[in-house]
């Protein structure tokens, strides 16, 4: 079974080099060896921090946005929340995640959510909009202007969806 070891060495110059050091058992001419091998992984370490630093600006920005916005995933559960929507429909965090919109949706209007929520799934719209009533958690109700849209330009990538509203 090969260990491995995630280095980073200073060369002459100044400038970092990440390198993964391997050691692997071996059998050559029936007798045990010991294989070293170094692998430059700079580019995967620069590639993992700017993703690292990308989610990072959208969780701030989704998070911490006065706009309320929900993510879903392709079974239009809920999979992330702001605090923006919470305080808008009045329910928690914890009361929304893992549920689908029809808990705070007007009955009449959940036929809307659903129509848009297969349209833009199945990738026939990047993004729609429309118009439709939330009932908050205390029973009133509101109107809400709602933007859906894929997380992901590339299907095979795509396994959830934003929403942004404004009411």
């Amino acid at each position: 079974m090969a260990a491995g070891l995630d280095l980073t060495l200073r060369r002459r110059d100044g400038n970092e080099l990440a390198i993964l050091l391997t050691l692997s058992p071996i059998v050559f001419d029936e007798e045990p060896w010991h294989l070293l091998t170094t692998r430059d992984i700079s580019m995967h370490r620069m590639g993992k921090r700017a993703r690292d630093e990308s989610e990072l600006r959208f969780r701030l920005a989704f998070q911490e946005n006065m706009v309320p916005m929900t993510v879903t995933n392709l079974e239009d559960r809920i999979t992330a929340v702001n605090d923006a929507f919470c305080q808008m429909i009045g329910f928690s965090r914890e009361e929304l995640l893992g549920e689908d919109s029809k808990i705070f949706t007007f009955p009449e209007d959940v036929g809307i959510t659903e129509e848009s929520h297969r349209r833009v799934a199945r990738g026939d719209d990047e993004c729609t909009r429309y118009v439709k009533r939330y009932l908050r958690k205390d029973g009133r109700v509101i109107i809400v202007e709602v933007s859906r849209s894929r997380t992901s330009i590339l299907p095979e990538h795509l396994s959830e969806l934003m929403v942004i509203l404004s009411d």
